[in-house]
């Protein structure tokens, strides 16, 4: 239980360190995610130690200010392998309703010639 918890926290650092580079301020991170101002703060200050900076240094990192896309993407995560399947799956569900389609026409075909 332990290692989860810790690959979490890993995992959201890397989230922080990813919006931050993208721009985002530390109150719009601690608003996406639901936390206090004070922890993303806490966070981003032990990366800054891990990577040997300081925090000030981290923090005054020049952003381009992202545009509304750009800031929608850092929070869009698409599994491919569930993409195609999806798309195999309605790919295989349009092929059947195509061919009950044409199996209709021709029936309609049939009681018109008779």
């Amino acid at each position: 239980m332990a290692t989860e918890s810790s690959e979490r926290v890993v995992q959201m650092k890397a989230n922080f360190m990813e919006l931050h580079e993208a721009g985002m301020t530390i109150p719009e991170i601690a608003d996406k995610f639901n936390l206090s101002r004070a922890t993303v703060y806490r966070h981003l200050d032990e990366i800054a130690s891990q990577n040997g900076v300081t925090r000030e240094a981290l923090l005054q990192q020049v952003h381009q200010t992202p545009t509304y896309w750009e800031k929608q993407s850092c929070s869009l995560k698409v599994d491919g392998s569930q993409l195609m399947a999806k798309f195999d799956t309605a790919k295989q569900a349009l092929s059947e309703i195509t061919g009950d389609i044409t199996t209709l026409i021709n029936i309609i075909e049939e009681d018109l010639k008779k």
